[in-house]
C-alpha cells in the first residue's frame, strides 16, 4: 500500500472509530444477561445460530493542499446503522425459532456473541475511501435437560441427609415434565441412589409385602411368605421426585410412620 492510501485508510479508521462509538450506547446488563452467559448445567446445547448484517458505509473524498498532500476533507458520508444487542438477540431468536421450535419449543439462547467487520475500498484521483462495516452475531441454541446427575445428585444428598446410608428405599412416586422418557430417568434416579450406597428396592415388592403384613396382621396368611422384621421394616423409605420446568423436588417417606424425613429442592 503506498503512502496516500496508508494515510487515507489511517483518516478512515479514527472517522469510523468515533463514529460507530458514538452510535453504540451502552445497553443495560440485566435483560440480556441470560443470553450472554454460557449455558447452565442441566442445560444441552443442540445447536448454533449465526448471521450477518449490513450496517452501512462511511464514505470520504480527500483534495490536496498547498504541499501537494491529501490532508483536507471535502465530504463525508456516514450512513452505518447501528444495531443494539436487543435487536440482534431477536433475530436470532427468530432463526432459532424456525429452526429448533418445532422440536424444542422451549429453548433458549446462550453464548450470545457480536463483532464488527468492514470491507474496505479505495479509488484513485480524487482519492476516495469507503469501508463498508458488517456485524457478525452468533449464539449457542440450549434446552433445559433435567436429567442432568449434577442437580439429581444434589438433590438427594439434601433430601436424603437424615437417611442412614445402606437403608432400603423404594421409588414411589415420579413425576416428569413432557418431553422426558420417566423410565429413563426412573433409571437415572436408582442408579445415584445405589451409587451413593443406598438399597433400592422395587416398588411392586414393597407393596407385595406390605399386603403380606396387613394379611399377618388378620391371621390369615401363608408360612412360606411370612414378613418378617429384616425383609420389610428394614425397607424403611419412600422416594417421590416432581419436576418441574424450573426445579426438581424430592421428598422422603418414612414407611413405618409415614412421616417425612426429607423435604428439598433445587431450582435450575
Amino acid at each position: 500500500m503506498n503512502t496516500t492510501k496508508s494515510y487515507l485508510l489511517i483518516a478512515l479508521m479514527a472517522v469510523l472509530s468515533t463514529s460507530l462509538a458514538y452510535a453504540q450506547p451502552q445497553e443495560p446488563e440485566d435483560p440480556l444477561k441470560e443470553f450472554k452467559q454460557p449455558p447452565l448445567p442441566a442445560e444441552k446445547i443442540i445447536g448454533e445460530v449465526t448471521d450477518e448484517i449490513y450496517l452501512g458505509n462511511v464514505y470520504i473524498v480527500f483534495s490536496k493542499n498547498r504541499r501537494g498532500i491529501y490532508t483536507e476533507e471535502e465530504k463525508q458520508v456516514n450512513n452505518v446503522r447501528d444495531r443494539s444487542d436487543s435487536e440482534l438477540i431477536e433475530s436470532l431468536l427468530e432463526k432459532a425459532k424456525k429452526l429448533y421450535g418445532g422440536k424444542y419449543p422451549n429453548f433458549s439462547l446462550r453464548n450470545y456473541k457480536s463483532s464488527l467487520r468492514y470491507d474496505y475500498v479505495g479509488g484513485d484521483g480524487p482519492i476516495k475511501g469507503e469501508c463498508k462495516w458488517y456485524c457478525n452475531y452468533s449464539a449457542n441454541v440450549v434446552v433445559f435437560d433435567p436429567t442432568d446427575k449434577e442437580y439429581l445428585s444434589k438433590l438427594i444428598e439434601k433430601a436424603m441427609k437424615n437417611v442412614p446410608q445402606d437403608s432400603r428405599v423404594s421409588i414411589d412416586q415420579i413425576e416428569v415434565i413432557s418431553g422426558i422418557n420417566e423410565n429413563n430417568y426412573k433409571d437415572y434416579l436408582i442408579e445415584l441412589l445405589l451409587d451413593k450406597g443406598y438399597k433400592v428396592v422395587a416398588k411392586e415388592f414393597m407393596q407385595r409385602l406390605y399386603e403380606e403384613q396387613k394379611q399377618q396382621q388378620t391371621g390369615v396368611y401363608n408360612e412360606e411368605t411370612t414378613v418378617q422384621e429384616n425383609n420389610f421394616s428394614a425397607v424403611g423409605y419412600y422416594v417421590n421426585i416432581r419436576m418441574t420446568e424450573k426445579g426438581l423436588r424430592m421428598q422422603i417417606v418414612n414407611v413405618s410412620t409415614g412421616e417425612y424425613e426429607g423435604n428439598a429442592s433445587i431450582n435450575y
